[in-house]
């Protein structure tokens, strides 16, 4: 998936309003930190950079999302969850959020490459300390679900004897 379908998808929560760069690229940071650490693997592939001022896509810049491709269920989902969240935070308070983050801060001003393997462990962290689950572990549930490895409910009161 592509940064730019993510933006499309923070631009129709937004009310279809596209968001300026100064929501957008904390916004898309910490979409691809949650995702990260809900299910274990990037939500894009497109690098964020750690400007002065905070995260930065340039494969975002300039660019009309409405053609972007909509994003898998999951992405979606996730999306929705992280805009719901922080969907009413201020530029200002979003920039925060990230100059909060080990990831960026480490780098920050340097216009590299923020590794997803650092904003998965900082953000896996996190949702580990916050609900007691592992990291990935969405991702998980998803593999186990195509695999079929589950029992249904009635199985489950079976081998409980109920």
């Amino acid at each position: 998936m592509s940064a730019l379908a993510v933006a499309k998808k923070l631009t129709a929560l937004s009310g279809n309003q596209p968001l300026p760069p100064e929501r957008l690229y904390p916004a898309l940071y910490l979409c691809q930190g949650w995702f990260l650490a809900w299910y274990g693997r990037a939500l894009f592939a497109d690098p964020i950079l750690a400007a002065e001022d905070g995260p930065r896509v340039p494969s975002v810049d300039g660019q009309d999302s409405s053609a972007a491709p909509d994003l898998p269920k999951a992405g979606r989902e996730s999306v929705k969850q992280v805009w719901d969240h922080f969907g009413s935070h201020s530029a200002e308070r979003l920039t925060q959020e990230v100059a909060e983050s080990a990831p960026w801060k480490c780098r920050r001003g340097t216009n590299e490459p923020i590794p997803t393997e650092e904003m998965f462990a900082h953000f896996g962290a996190d949702f580990e300390r916050q609900t007691g689950e592992g990291r990935g572990v969405m991702g998980e549930y998803e593999r186990d679900l195509a695999a079929k490895n589950f029992i249904t409910h009635e199985q489950l009161l079976k081998e409980l004897g109920l």
